[in-house]
């Protein structure tokens, strides 16, 4: 996982694996103790995580860790070529294993 730090909030950044068996960039912003309750922060379409760098201060000062994602596509996380890789299903499948590698 690499590290890209934007204004005062870090960026990191995870590979998930597709569909067809190579590698995305996924960026998300990870901020707070890792052993304190996540609030996942998840935008819509067409955002991306820094939509939420007004609401992370205050969740931090509450003692939230705070994750906020880049959907694939979306922000500095990759964009695949292929429009029929932007499935509902693929974006599940992306956030769940980003969950699952970084969240628990």
């Amino acid at each position: 996982m690499s590290q890209l730090r934007t204004s005062r909030l870090v960026l990191a950044m995870n590979h998930l694996t597709t569909f067809r068996g190579s590698t995305l960039r996924c960026t998300y912003i990870d901020e707070g103790d890792s052993d304190a309750p996540v609030v996942l922060l998840m935008h819509g379409e067409p955002s991306w995580s820094c939509l939420f760098r007004k609401m992370i201060p205050p969740l931090l000062k509450a003692e939230f860790r705070c994750v906020a994602p880049d959907l694939i596509g979306f922000g500095r996380s990759d964009k695949p070529t292929l429009t029929t890789d932007y499935t509902f299903g693929r974006h599940v499948n992306w956030m769940h294993e980003l969950i699952i590698k970084n969240c628990r």
